[in-house]
């Protein structure tokens, strides 16, 4: 319903400057700066919101480099730096010294450097259809992987069938089978189950991270990277994810709650959203008109159907939002 162009003309050159011209990353950077402006009601968005979705989306590598000012002072430190460690021509020993019978001390070996990990292997369409071919059928060893991420007991006991959640959780840790696409869940920022299927064989991975243009899989025993079409060819968008929250949180419950209800979890959420789309108040929380504005609020910014509704996946989104737990990589390197 826009009756204008959305961008200025210098944010527009500035997402050709974060994108360099690459039509996916121009996608990628638009879209978010669409969708954090349509957040903040904002109308015409300009450079602070193209450089604020770049560095949500983007990892520091496909950020444009230092400004030519800075360059130069870079450069002109390392010259000084190298000038200061250059080698120089040993002293002539004093004639005194010697007669002195001065020892030269030994010069100890610095200890060796350790390694940098290898970066993972990045795998193309053929080359993941072949790696999930070659992994156990069972989701077992995932859920044993993503359980250790949540430091959570990971027993074979706990999982009952390969697309369902564990048996048993400990109290406040809840689990969430759902389908979204790769930029929700890069937006949920949680490790999570992936189904993955190829030629009717289903393969179960780990997903650790995601940037513009790969996401970082845990697969059988290796960890890999793969392009986001290759995932697209072997994914539906089926994911299981595990999330923390009160004990109080009943998702179910929270879809038939009339307006004026409060309590502990009416409060809990409204701390999630507080101060970002809720001003701060100290006054009980009950669910009126205000909070649900906020929650559609935060529904749309997280890629969520803006129903107003804390569901399963609101809740969880709200538990990532501000608790604890682990977290996707963000740089693939």
């Amino acid at each position: 319903g826009a009756q204008r162009f959305a961008f200025t003309a210098a944010a527009v050159r500035r997402i050709h400057r974060h994108a360099g011209g690459v039509p996916r990353l121009i996608n990628i950077i638009a879209e978010r700066t669409l969708l954090g402006g349509y957040a903040h009601d904002e109308t015409l968005l300009g450079e602070r919101w193209v450089d604020r979705a770049a560095r949500e989306t983007l990892p520091p590598t496909s950020r444009r480099s230092l400004s030519p000012h800075i360059a130069v002072a870079a450069i002109a430190l390392l010259v000084l730096a190298a000038a200061a460690l250059w080698p120089r021509s040993p002293a002539v020993t004093p004639p005194q010294a010697a007669a002195r019978g001065n020892i030269e001390r030994p010069v100890l070996p610095s200890p060796p450097k350790s390694k940098p990990a290898p970066a993972p292997p990045v795998l193309d369409d053929i080359q993941l259809a072949l790696r999930m071919q070659s992994v156990d059928a069972s989701s077992l060893p995932a859920w044993q992987h993503l359980l250790a991420l949540w430091q959570l007991p990971a027993d074979q006991a706990n999982v009952r069938t390969a697309s369902s959640c564990p048996s048993v959780l400990p109290p406040g840790v809840f689990c969430l089978r759902a389908r979204a696409g790769i930029d929700t869940l890069s937006v949920l920022d949680r490790p999570v189950l992936l189904r993955l299927r190829n030629d009717g064989r289903d393969a179960w991975a780990v997903l650790l991270g995601t940037d513009a243009m790969n996401v970082r899989l845990r697969l059988g025993e290796d960890v890999v990277d793969v392009g986001r079409l290759a995932l697209e060819a072997v994914w539906d968008g089926d994911y299981i994810a595990l999330w923390h929250g009160p004990t109080s949180v009943d998702a179910e419950r929270w879809s038939s709650l009339p307006l004026g209800t409060g309590g502990p979890s009416v409060n809990w959420v409204r701390q999630r959203l507080q101060p970002r789309y809720l001003p701060a108040s100290d006054t009980p929380a009950v669910l009126d008109a205000q909070l649900l504005d906020a929650v559609r609020r935060f529904q749309r910014m997280h890629g969520l159907t803006t129903d107003g509704v804390v569901g399963p996946e609101t809740l969880m989104a709200l538990s990532a939002a501000g608790g604890d737990g682990p977290r996707l990589q963000r740089s693939l390197e």
